[in-house]
């Protein structure tokens, strides 16, 4: 069987629907995963939900519902919020599927059987908001929410983490890659050689969640629960061709709970580490203003492509993102309306005015001007670090090099003044090889955009005369030469539109 991309991403809780910082991580995911199936690779993308825990059953208490009911209705809120951006995973996992529940307890009473898991007391504090186990000498300080957490006093179970601690050590040491970025690597290493307690993997009491297999007082904690997806999602016979993960992607807030503790269930399980867990920032809201932060009112307002381009060309990899509609409005004027928006305008405009959208025929090379060479200078340098930048998860570099291509062409078309060339018949070649550019180089922008903004590409695609989408073409067509001549262009509405006016927010 043949091994998969396996690419994972942090299940949220649906005690609300998601929000920026989630969506950057499922847009991160789905960027990876379309420019993998670009290059071939059969790909495994995993999403889900986090059903259990206090969060869920007081969010559902509030709304006068059960548990189950109140997931249920927020899940399909998920997928709909997932489905208006253009997420294309391949399986939805629900922490309440019968198939998750019974491998949990398996894994549960198999740790508990070789000394793994142990019986023991905690006295400290539970974060509620972020379903967080606090030490005492961290209070409320040691959370990432702005809530109280309450104090906890009761009998529980442990993860022995500390027979694992050097060897988690070791690994994040020996493999540089295990956690990215940097910086964030670094936390991790200084967390774990401060000292890291083992923690608790219970709740006491009448909590939501799966019970403990050989004791039914206790509740196994919903972050145990949750880390076991990335495993339970996987069916027995297809384990070998997909795990480990090659990437997780995480945010900053809950990395000590993947790159620490994630680890060593893997450890103590047997089971291959993942290949990377890329932690990024968070983005975070302005406050004070009167927009809607509601992800799905904010997607129908500025549309699927518009957020996905903001989120990965400001991509928060190591800082924080402050999210402005204003900043949003001006980076989609800026770069897609006048920059992708005009530069495929003035192209397809061109062709239909100068050859009834007729694209010419490919030119020979011994034919091209300095403008050719200078362009197809640029567009070499533009291809070889977009790669480098797609494969190190860059994406906000690899969009600043498809955008230096586009103000390139757009140049072209300025120097080359195809208007100019129309007036005259014995340039008629001249002007049949910019055209032909033109189309040519659309066809490739297509193809390198289609990860980031998958309609905008296909759009762009399907106006070029070809059928279906560029993400079912290999990424090796992204060479020059390749568009078919004689294929005809079509006229339509303008791909971005200005936007005049944003909501305000204060920025």
């Amino acid at each position: 069987m043949e091994k998969k991309f396996f690419i994972t991403t942090p299940i949220g809780y649906p005690d609300d629907i998601p929000n920026l910082t989630h969506a950057y991580s499922q847009i991160f995911a789905d960027c990876v995963a379309r420019y993998r199936r670009m290059w071939g690779e059969p790909v495994f993308f995993l999403s889900g939900s986090d059903e259990h825990g206090r969060k869920v059953q007081d969010a559902a208490k509030a709304h006068r519902m059960t548990p189950r009911e109140f997931a249920d209705k927020m899940v399909e809120k998920f997928k709909l919020v997932w489905k208006k951006l253009d997420i294309s995973y391949d399986y939805f996992i629900r922490t309440t599927q019968e198939s998750h529940i019974k491998y949990l307890e398996e894994v549960f009473s198999h740790l508990l059987e070789k000394g793994d898991i142990y019986k023991g007391h905690y006295d400290g504090w539970y974060c509620v908001s972020c379903e967080t186990f606090l030490p005492l000498n961290e209070g409320s300080g040691g959370c990432n929410c702005s809530c109280k957490p309450e104090r906890v006093n009761e009998d529980g179970y442990f993860f022995r983490l500390s027979r694992y601690i050097p060897d988690i050590i070791k690994h994040i040491e020996e493999n540089e890659n295990y956690i990215q970025p940097r910086k964030r690597r670094n936390d991790v290493l200084k967390a774990l050689k401060e000292g890291t307690a083992d923690p608790c993997v219970t709740r006491k009491g009448s909590i939501w969640g799966v019970p403990v297999p050989s004791d039914s007082d206790y509740t196994i904690y919903v972050w145990m629960d949750a880390l076991i997806n990335y495993i339970s999602a996987v069916a027995e016979e297809e384990k070998k061709s997909i795990l480990p993960p090659r990437i997780q992607i995480v945010n900053r807030n809950i990395l000590n709970f993947h790159g620490i503790i994630w680890t060593g269930l893997c450890m103590a399980l047997g089971l291959p580490l993942p290949e990377t867990i890329f932690a990024h920032g968070m983005v975070k809201y302005k406050t004070g203003n009167n927009l809607s932060y509601n992800l799905i009112e904010l997607t129908d307002l500025f549309g699927a492509d518009t957020l996905r381009f903001y989120l990965l060309s400001r991509s928060p990899r190591e800082n924080d993102l402050e999210f402005f509609a204003s900043s949003l409005t001006r980076n989609y004027n800026e770069k897609l309306a006048n920059g992708l928006g005009n530069l495929f305008s003035r192209s397809i405009t061109m062709m239909i005015k100068f050859r009834e959208g007729i694209v010419p025929e490919p030119y020979k090379e011994k034919d091209a001007g300095s403008e050719e060479r200078n362009l197809e200078r640029i567009f070499k340098q533009v291809k070889n670090e977009y790669k480098k930048s797609m494969d190190s998860l860059d994406f906000k570099e690899a969009l600043i090099n498809i955008w230096d291509l586009i103000y390139g062409l757009n140049r072209y078309i300025d120097d080359t003044a195809p208007w100019d060339l129309s007036k005259y018949p014995h340039k008629k070649a001249r002007l049949d090889m910019i055209l032909y550019n033109l189309a040519d180089y659309m066809r490739i922008l297509a193809i390198m955009l289609y990860p980031h903004i998958p309609p905008s590409a296909e759009k762009i695609w399907n106006r070029l005369g070809f059928e279906g989408s560029p993400g079912e073409v290999s990424a090796e067509e992204m060479e020059r030469g390749r568009f078919p001549g004689g294929q005809k262009v079509l006229a339509g509405d303008p791909l971005f539109p200005r936007i005049e006016q944003t909501p305000g927010d204060g920025e």
